[in-house]
């Protein structure tokens, strides 16, 4: 997930810096990471974001940036709550685990 929140990243960076004609492609990558992002953790969230960018995808009003801007702060925002939720749960998914193994390493001798 955290390669698919960095690879989002990546496009909405260079999406600021690309042509006009470019823009498409960079849409079709973010929707793409975003439907991957859907497979890994199931949220509702995730599905609406994809639509979203589709429909911009396809809009005549995609040359004009003040449309997208919009999206991409969004988009900014959001990416950034779930990499920090993921980051945050990891971290106390292994604090848990070295809890559980010291409890567990005088008791059990095959764990």
């Amino acid at each position: 997930m955290i390669e698919y929140i960095t690879s989002i990243r990546a496009c909405l960076r260079s999406l600021q810096k690309c042509p006009a004609h470019a823009r498409v492609s960079f849409y079709h990558n973010i929707a793409s990471l975003v439907d991957k992002l859907f497979d890994c953790l199931p949220d509702p969230l995730f599905i609406a974001l994809a639509n979203v960018v589709r429909s911009i995808e396809t809009s005549p009003e995609l040359k004009e940036r003040k449309t997208a801007n919009v999206l991409e702060g969004q988009l900014v925002s959001v990416v950034n709550a779930v990499q920090t939720e993921i980051l945050t749960s990891t971290r106390n998914l292994t604090k848990r685990s070295g809890v559980i193994t010291l409890r567990f390493r005088s008791s059990i001798p095959f764990v």
